[in-house]
């Protein structure tokens, strides 16, 4: 339909690739638009949905479904919005604004499905390829990106279950992040049975260092965690600081530790407390001291240990 100023019309199964393209925004969606739109010389508007079966791809693009409203300014910005926008990976509200030349400002929140599809999605639309470890869970999530199109800011707040970062996992975690260009901080609430406290993380292109608070700890999970071949179990509680290169697949660890009562071998050890360190294969013991038996042991060691 025409009038003096405005066209209307309505569009189906329209692949929206070429139109985004053209505002120069990576487009990772392979559904179609279906809806009606009215365009006038200073501005589109478009109000329609994604009809698309949900289900997960192991590619590039991905299915959504959905109502979606678009609406371009004459310029070079989009604004679109959803109230209950569904993939595989998630389903959210959604609302923002893009300018490929300019800043962005986006909103999502609610039911986060699968982190890893969702990291994967986020880095095709920003263009970043994240090099921090994985993450993975499910769970609900709010998530803030703003700043320069080119170079954004992302801010998440979320609660997961069945989480985890890298080598650790955890049945529940609560916590923040932001990723700002290549640079990664979070700071989570973790508990599990294997594990409670807190966890630190910054991470950037080369490096990642992770900070562990643990109020009570499996002591065999934390030592599999980081790869340390040492036959101690029971539970401790202590800080440690991780550091590993993105590269290399050693770990380098330092932290005090103290415990009631650990198991070495046979021997039950009561009392424990120390300082840990572990680098290149080699498992260093600080003022360490505990119990054995009917005496107390008192010294450090220094232990090179084989996978």
């Amino acid at each position: 339909d025409f009038d003096r100023s405005r066209v209307h019309g309505t569009v189906q199964g329209l692949e929206l690739d070429a139109i985004m393209s053209g505002f120069d925004i990576p487009w990772p969606v392979r559904s179609p638009f279906w809806g009606s739109f009215t365009a006038s010389e200073q501005r589109v508007t478009a109000d329609g949905e994604f009809r698309d079966e949900i289900k997960r791809t192991a590619g590039a693009r991905f299915a959504f479904r959905g109502p979606v409203s678009l609406t371009w300014d004459g310029t070079d910005t989009l604004f679109f919005a959803s109230p209950d926008l569904r993939s595989s990976f998630a389903a959210v509200k959604a609302k923002g604004r893009l300018s490929p030349l300019g800043d962005c400002d986006v909103e999502i929140g609610g039911d986060v499905l699968d982190v890893r599809q969702t990291r994967r999605f986020l880095s095709r639309v920003l263009r970043q390829e994240w090099t921090f470890p994985e993450i993975r869970g499910r769970g609900r999530a709010r998530v803030r990106i703003t700043g320069r199109s080119a170079d954004p800011r992302v801010d998440a707040a979320f609660e997961l279950e069945e989480a985890g970062f890298d080598a650790f996992g955890a049945r529940s975690v609560t916590g923040t992040a932001q990723v700002v260009s290549e640079r990664f901080q979070g700071r989570f609430a973790v508990e599990d049975p294997r594990y409670k406290g807190e966890i630190e993380v910054e991470a950037d292109a080369e490096t990642y260092t992770t900070r562990l608070k643990a109020e009570r700890a499996q002591v065999q999970a934390v030592l599999a965690g980081l790869e340390i071949p040492l036959a101690l179990a029971g539970e401790a509680k202590g800080t440690f600081e991780i550091s590993q290169r993105i590269t290399d697949p050693d770990v380098t660890a330092e932290g005090d530790f103290r415990a009631e009562r650990l198991r070495f071998l046979d021997q039950t050890l009561s009392g424990v407390s120390g300082r840990l360190g572990w680098k290149d294969g080699t498992l260093a013991l600080a003022g360490l001291r505990f119990g054995l038996q009917h005496g107390e042991v008192r010294g450090d060691a220094r232990v090179g240990l084989l996978q």
